[in-house]
């Protein structure tokens, strides 16, 4: 299975899963309000999209193009690059598995060797998350399949492609003194989507690996202000939703303006009274039902960053040099 099947087919189940939890008068990362202010933050640069990857080597191909051909060209060039940026889904982290459904001492010991016996039900119209897999212990019990174990079968009957059986080193606990430097490494080279990006092949965006390497990567982002990093990748909307979520977007907010996005600066601070609509800032917002660069100002003489403001002064100067 394709890693694009895959994960088309997991968005279904997730939406389910976000629908089942939190409080249903917040909306979540899979609302479609949340989605659409996530989605034009993103930004689409064609460039950094369909930037060189390793991949092997291709004989160059060049076509003679009208201007109606040409224009044609580079619409579809953007939708492909909008389906790229499709964002990953955040989810709450799955809760552990086990039930003990049956416990025959007849069956203890039945195994010399006391190997566990895994059985899989591998009908092909089953989605992998309602795929029953039992495990019968040596000593008779028998259990559901724990998510590691319930992972690896699936990958055996049902491989998704680039992910691997076993799971990489990278994401070990006992490796993770040794991972914690490697990432400063990694992160110190600017390379925060790779490791995403790796997260997102090897594991399902509710497992616990999936969540640590996304928290990580983004605490790292905030912690060296390159949050430009993920701009017009497909990672761009969960970090955003994830700083959001823990009313840390101070940062974030002055990366925008500085790079002369007022429009994204609206669309965060939208964001924010979206998932705390009680806040103080976003009451008295709503009840002024201001909007673009007001709503913008507004925020920011109320709860800041203060020395975000020193950007409306510098408009403010150039606004009345124009003027004059």
């Amino acid at each position: 299975m394709s890693l694009g099947r895959f994960q088309s087919r997991f968005l279904t189940v997730a939406r389910r899963l976000c629908n089942k939890s939190g409080n249903s008068a917040v909306p979540r990362f899979l609302d479609r309000h949340v989605q659409a202010l996530l989605g034009e933050m993103t930004g689409v640069d064609v460039d950094k999209v369909f930037s060189p990857r390793k991949e092997p080597l291709r004989v160059p191909r060049y076509q003679l193009m009208s201007e109606e051909q040409l224009t044609k060209a580079e619409e579809d060039t953007i939708e492909r690059a909008k389906k790229l940026l499709r964002m990953p889904p955040v989810l709450d982290q799955r809760k552990e598995i086990g039930e003990i459904l049956e416990d025959d001492q007849l069956l203890d010991g039945h195994d010399k060797d006391e190997a566990k016996l895994v059985f899989t039900d591998i009908s092909l119209d089953v989605h992998n998350r309602d795929r029953k897999i039992v495990v019968r212990e040596a000593n008779g019990v028998l259990r559901q399949a724990t998510w590691g174990e319930r992972d690896n079968m699936n990958q055996i009957y049902f491989p998704v492609e680039g992910r691997k059986l076993h799971m990489p080193a990278l994401f070990l606990p006992e490796n993770m003194q040794v991972v914690f430097v490697l990432l400063q490494v990694v992160f110190a080279q600017g390379r925060h989507e790779y490791m995403l990006d790796v997260a997102n092949i090897q594991c399902d965006p509710d497992s616990e690996d999936y969540i640590k390497v996304h928290h990580e990567t983004y605490e790292d982002i905030e912690k060296r202000g390159c949050h430009d990093v993920l701009y017009s990748t497909r990672h761009y909307g969960g970090m955003v939703y994830y700083l959001v979520k823990q009313q840390r977007t101070d940062k974030l907010l002055i990366n925008i303006l500085d790079a002369d996005r007022m429009d994204d600066a609206e669309r965060l601070i939208r964001l924010c009274h979206l998932l705390h609509p009680n806040t103080d800032v976003a009451i008295k917002c709503k009840q002024k039902a201001v909007s673009g660069i007001d709503l913008v100002e507004m925020h920011l003489r109320l709860q800041g960053p203060q020395k975000a403001l020193k950007y409306f002064e510098e408009l403010d100067k150039r606004t009345e040099g124009i003027e004059s």
